[in-house]
């Protein structure tokens, strides 16, 4: 026993164990040697309690960053009126940063974080590189990138990341069944203004891979919190307001100035943006064309678009719920067709067959019977 005894005492106080053994193993004064061994152990427990506490809070700090940071993004990225992030938004964002810079500065949640929290800056690409080389296949990170490569122009760079978003389905075959008809749906050489994921990112897909409607500019409502992304469209010709926040606001002016511009809006895009600017907006296939005199013949453009441009999969080929709450979007077009071709004395049978089963798979019944005047 007492051998064992001096045999921990020993290591603890870094003594050899053949130096232990020289003194005697058997004396009382050996004895005495537990004490201090005691009082040793417990001050190294006292230590580890320190350092146990210290990381305990560092780990709640983390978690609580990461908990603040993910609740108030998600809550910006759902607002109906503005793609720019609140000033209170933006700051729970930058404190949120600034915790995992100090008790994470190596971790993914901190590199991705700190890219976002730059609301698409792309000086801030090296930290996404960095988020991208700890967790490679991140929904986030592959949707950045793919952000990142169109802001900066680099097509091919960008489809590479696109394709990664098809692969793993974050861009659905319904998805992309919709978004070839809405870039069909847009003049030639038009700017397609787009708001969410699924209108922006499907569509930039359809362009880069099948070469769909390559003369149509999407304008990413959600990309213009960019600098270098405005930037790049002024050289196109397009006009910006003074003001930096994206919201309806800022909507209304940039579509004021860019009237002659030939503008057409996803019907994806939040009605919230819509209404100060509804009565120069006219549906057309999937979008609202812009027209600066209030006055254009939809009903023309929409029969042609209904006969011979669009492929019509988003209505035919629907697979997910998705897709089914996507081709409601067709609606509004062919109810104008329909309401319109029965005061021309037009047979709309077919139009309504078409009408009634996009109503169902929607689940739209009851409003469009409502909305429907033939």
């Amino acid at each position: 026993m007492n051998k064992l005894i001096i045999f921990v005492v020993s290591v603890q106080l870094n003594f050899s164990f053949a130096q232990v053994i020289q003194n005697g193993v058997s004396t009382p004064k050996e004895e005495l040697m537990e004490v201090p061994s005691v009082q040793t152990e417990s001050k190294k427990e006292s230590t580890a309690d320190k350092q146990f506490k210290t990381t305990e809070n560092n780990s709640q700090q983390i978690e609580s960053a990461v908990s603040t940071y993910s609740i108030t993004r998600d809550a910006a990225k759902k607002s109906r009126t503005q793609r720019t992030p609140t000033s209170y938004n933006q700051k729970q964002m930058d404190v949120s940063v600034d915790i995992l810079e100090k008790s994470a500065p190596n971790s993914f949640e901190y590199h991705l974080f700190t890219y976002l929290a730059g609301n698409y800056n792309v000086d801030l690409i090296e930290h996404l590189n960095k988020a991208e080389k700890l967790q490679a296949n991140s929904t986030e990170v592959l949707t950045q990138k793919a952000a990142y490569f169109i802001i900066k122009q680099e097509g091919s760079k960008a489809l590479s990341y696109l394709e990664k978003l098809v692969g793993a389905k974050t861009i659905s075959k319904d998805v992309l069944n919709y978004a070839e008809d809405l870039l069909r749906s847009v003049p030639q050489n038009g700017y397609l203004i787009t708001h969410g994921f699924d209108d922006t990112y499907g569509a930039l897909y359809q362009q880069l891979k099948k070469k769909v409607r390559a003369d149509v500019t999407i304008v990413s409502l959600d990309l213009l919190q960019s600098d270098y992304f405005r930037t790049q469209l002024k050289k196109k010709g397009l006009k910006f307001p003074e003001r930096t926040t994206i919201d309806v606001d800022f909507l209304k002016q940039f579509t004021e100035l860019n009237e002659q511009s030939n503008l057409s809006l996803a019907t994806t895009v939040p009605k919230e943006y819509l209404a100060q600017i509804a009565s120069k907006l006219f549906v057309t296939g999937l979008v609202f064309t812009y027209s600066a005199s209030g006055n254009f013949d939809n009903y023309t453009k929409n029969k042609e678009l209904w006969s011979n441009e669009l492929k019509k999969y988003g209505i035919n080929d629907v697979q997910t719920d998705k897709g089914k709450q996507l081709s409601a979007n067709y609606l509004p077009m062919l109810l104008q067709l329909a309401n319109s071709g029965a005061l021309l004395k037009q047979d709309v049978k077919e139009l309504d067959k078409v009408i009634d089963k996009i109503a169902k798979q929607s689940n739209k019944t009851e409003q469009v019977k409502k909305l429907k005047t033939y």
